[in-house]
């Protein structure tokens, strides 16, 4: 014990310099021989239990006091989807070989097995970092009070952050605070912000001011082209099928970012209170500049692995449960008006081969939305396949949905074993417009008329419990 160091005259000394010396003791007496082991083990009613509860705070706090409040080591101690460690990157690299460039792959196992970003190496004034613990979160959190502890009981539930006592904060080394803010838009549902990028004055420098990412230490963002991919797939399905249908459909990457960790190492760069608690965020939060470049490395694979996918006619039947929740839109395969022609040129010649084969549906990810397009059958088979094939991809990068039981261990059809990546699996539809498809169809004029995207039933997600 460090206080051994120190004689009685000293330690009282101590105990009086400030309130939360004496209550550190405490804890550390009370917590000495407590059994936090079990809050390792993934609750069978995870769905509903509370996983901001007083109990599972509790054993949290006394397990960082126990690894001698190193963060890092208590996310490597707990594990399951803290760390991902639930993947099998090895298993993931080998199936995924045959469809993804040769130079993605050191890069996806970077980022699954070793975490993000891919570089960080900082250091700050203690004069900054409790300058932003003092400010605190934005006003936006406290006006929003309930909201915000729903979106973090969901978090702690998917173990996208480690919930510990606030006060822990004064005493955890190497621990960085950022606020939180509600981004709020007409229209459009809140979000929450790691606000990474928050100026207190002049001479504060936020996390996103001590990155590497300025310097071109993680990869370029190319997910700008895709619009303009989109609509030359379906100029040159126009080109191949002038009669027929065309639907759009998007299948969304729940918490893409978070699906991604945090390198143990500098998680505690990473952290925030609130309502009191400590929150340590082991995935990637929404606000870090390194963010989406990382996420970058995933979707790029996405792409070609959900195309390279394309001719495994067994998907099928295998995601059959998903593809029995879409709804089709009744005018579909039913025009009643020509469509616009599109011309054939030197770069534009169609979907199909010279044997007239139609090549594999190409899937454009924009961020979390992976997009594609094809002609529309009565047997919807092209776009169920193409579907199909997009959520293999994702269950195969990120990990198995699994609605009933969170984590458990799920087996594919070749006996590989895949655990699901968070608590309502790692994919589901994007919702828009009454969860309905909506075809696309092209009017009598040159231009191509608003398209939306197709969706069908999202993922169950649990009601969270109110605090």
């Amino acid at each position: 014990k460090r206080i051994d160091f120190l004689d009685g005259d000293s330690v009282t000394q101590l105990y009086h310099s400030h309130p939360l010396i004496p209550h550190m003791a405490r804890m550390l007496y009370k917590l000495a021989d407590y059994d936090f082991r079990w809050v390792r083990n993934v609750p069978k009613d995870w769905a509903t239990e509370d996983p901001l509860n007083n109990d599972r705070i509790m054993a949290l706090t006394a397990a960082l006091l126990h690894f001698d409040n190193n963060v890092s080591m208590l996310m490597r101690w707990l594990g399951n989807n803290f760390t991902g460690s639930y993947r099998n990157v090895e298993r993931t690299i080998d199936r995924i070989r045959p469809y993804v460039d040769d130079d993605l792959l050191p890069h996806l196992t970077r980022v699954l097995a070793v975490g993000c970003p891919h570089h960080f190496n900082a250091e700050t004034t203690r004069d900054n970092a409790i300058q932003y613990w003092r400010h605190g979160n934005n006003p936006s959190v406290n006006k929003k009070l309930d909201q915000v502890l729903r979106t973090m009981r969901k978090e702690a539930r998917n173990q996208y952050v480690i919930p510990v006592a606030g006060w822990l904060w004064r005493f955890v080394p190497h621990l960085f605070y950022s606020p939180q803010h509600i981004l709020e838009k007409p229209g459009k549902k809140d979000r929450q912000i790691f606000d990474a990028s928050f100026c207190l004055g002049p001479r504060s420098i936020p996390i996103n001011g001590m990155t590497s990412t300025p310097n071109g230490s993680e990869f370029a963002c190319l997910f700008g082209d895709v619009l303009l991919r989109l609509l030359t797939r379906i100029w040159n399905l126009r080109i191949s099928y002038p009669d027929t249908d065309i639907a759009i459909h998007a299948s969304d990457v729940k918490s893409c970012f978070r699906q991604l960790k945090h390198a143990p190492d500098v998680m505690g760069a990473f952290s925030y209170i609130i309502d009191g608690v400590l929150y340590l965020s082991c995935g990637l939060t929404f606000g870090a500049d390194f963010s989406p470049p990382n996420w970058e490395i995933p979707r790029r694979v996405l792409e070609q692995l959900a195309e390279g996918l394309f001719a495994d006619q067994s998907l099928r039947q295998k995601h059959r449960k998903y593809l029995d929740m879409l709804t089709w839109e009744p005018s579909l395969g039913h025009a009643k008006r020509p469509f616009t022609p599109a011309k054939r040129d030197t770069k534009n010649t169609g979907v199909q081969d010279s044997a007239g084969a139609d090549a594999p549906t190409p899937h454009d990810m924009y961020v979390d939305d992976d997009v594609y397009a094809d002609i529309y059958q009565q047997d919807h088979a092209r776009l169920e396949q193409a579907i199909a094939a997009g959520i293999e991809a994702i269950f195969i990068i990120l990990g198995r949905s699994a609605s009933t039981n969170a984590r458990t261990l799920l087996h594919g059809t070749n006996s590989s074993k895949w655990s699901s990546a968070i608590s309502t699996g790692s994919w589901e539809w994007r919702s828009t417009h009454d969860h309905s498809w909506c075809a696309l169809r092209e009017t009598m004029s040159t231009k191509l008329s608003p398209f939306c995207v197709a969706t069908g039933t999202p993922t169950d997600d649990p009601t969270p419990l109110s605090r």
